[in-house]
């Protein structure tokens, strides 16, 4: 039957691929899994630099609105200084007996 035929080519591809990665390990190299799992980190390593690159920009944005307030803060301090100074006082002339 075409079940039987199916399950017959996927025990032979298991069996090939464990013979080609007993091959790899004779030869010093790494097996499929192994290239699996180093592509899966790589790809998760670009997703969280990805991620982190998109934080820095946020918060290098923040940093400068907070650089700008800071800016306008010390502003407005030097003018409310600069209003609560006493007046300074006229000469008065002295008056003529």
């Amino acid at each position: 039957t075409h079940a039987a035929l199916v399950n017959s080519m996927m025990a032979y591809r298991s069996h090939l691929t464990s013979i080609i990665d007993r091959v790899y390990v004779h030869l010093n190299l790494p097996s499929r899994g192994e290239l699996d799992t180093a592509l899966k980190r790589i790809q998760e390593l670009r997703r969280e630099n990805r991620k982190l690159q998109r934080e820095m920009s946020r918060l290098a944005s923040v940093e400068d609105e907070l650089e700008g307030l800071r800016k306008e803060t010390g502003k407005l301090a030097r003018q409310v200084a600069a209003l609560s100074k006493p007046a300074a006082k006229k000469p008065t002339r002295a008056k003529r007996a």
